[in-house]
């Protein structure tokens, strides 16, 4: 289990600012722009035909990096490929994938280790256990109310054992309780499908059922933009056999997610809005379940959360060394 635990630790400490690294491999003079539905429009359509037979439009997503940066996914059910193309609110085309894609088979490693629904219910339940080492290494640690100064703070000691036996108390009783939160809201975004349920935070239904349209993507994000102006757009998604409607996924003002808000319209193909869902409209229960992701990955605290978040990843993997050292040293 430690394996899983150093590669989840490391790997989530190393995608706090991944965004910004990404960015920052993309050299280029052309400005970031505002989503612009008839530009991206016209970008869904022309990408896919420029690439050639058989390609065709899968998703859009906004960067997650400087706004106004979107990433436009084009697939081929024929030769079974699939190309992601950066691109400004505008439609211009920043970079392709290989430019940067070895930082998403990092993003894709932490979620499932590469190896997709099963990849992802390993995550979970190595979290699990990880939680549950989190709490039973701070009942075994705890000093007291009236000896926390000293445990936190040990004096120097005359043999390597106790040394690193200070040390590894020392930093588990500091990382504790923001690891806890951080692997906690992990492991529920795993199965958040259940815990929603759970919790009574599932949206509400379909207000009339999705029928045959001839609207194209500009006039779809036309829609979905008209009806929330000052939101950011964050996803757009074509109809599929699950979901026979476009799904538009955008950032209010107010949501603790950097990039990819929790506001979503399912939009048919004639224009109708199928549904709406607000976050913070619901019950409580409803508002935590859409906050398990800026809770994991320190967003909802700003830059100095997310600062925390990957000292915290660091100091998981110092314990764990301290803890590996210790055992080590007493073995010999």
């Amino acid at each position: 289990m430690l394996l899983f635990w150093l590669s989840q630790a490391g790997s989530g400490a190393a995608l706090i600012f991944h965004w910004e690294l990404n960015d920052a491999l993309i050299e280029t003079s052309a400005a970031a722009m505002p989503a612009e539905a008839a530009a991206l429009g016209a970008a869904i359509e022309a990408l896919p035909a420029a690439a050639g037979e058989g390609w065709i439009f899968s998703s859009l997503w906004a960067s997650g990096g400087t706004p106004g940066r979107f990433d436009i996914n084009i697939e081929n059910a024929g030769t079974d490929r699939s190309e992601t193309i950066r691109v400004t609110g505008n439609g211009t085309v920043l970079r392709r994938l290989q430019d940067g894609m070895w930082i998403d088979e990092i993003v894709n490693f932490h979620h499932n280790f590469l190896a997709g629904e099963m990849g992802s219910t390993i995550v979970g339940v190595s979290g699990l256990l990880l939680a549950s080492n989190i709490i039973l290494g701070v009942l075994l640690a705890w000093p007291g109310m009236t000896g926390l100064r000293r445990a936190l703070a040990p004096a120097p000691a005359a043999t390597a054992p106790a040394r690193t036996f200070g040390r590894h108390r020392a930093l588990g009783l500091i990382v504790a309780v923001p690891a806890l939160l951080f692997v906690s809201c992990g492991v529920l975004m795993v199965f958040e499908d259940s815990v929603r349920g759970f919790l009574g935070g599932e949206p509400p239904a379909l207000t009339a059922p999705a029928g045959p349209g001839t609207m194209k993507p500009a006039e779809i994000l036309g829609v979905a933009l008209a009806r929330f102006p000052d939101a950011a757009l964050a996803a757009f998604l074509p109809p599929d056999e699950d979901t026979p409607y476009y799904v538009v996924r955008l950032r209010q003002p107010g949501e603790l997610r950097r990039a990819f808000g929790k506001t979503t319209l399912e939009i048919s193909g004639s224009g109708d809005i199928l549904r709406v869902y607000e976050p913070g409209q619901g019950p409580w229960t409803r508002t935590l379940a859409d906050n398990f992701y800026p809770l994991h990955t320190g967003e909802a605290g700003g830059l100095f959360g997310r600062l925390v978040a990957m000292a915290t990843g660091l100091g998981l993997l110092t314990v764990i060394w301290f803890g590996l050292r210790l055992w080590w040293l007493r073995r010999r």
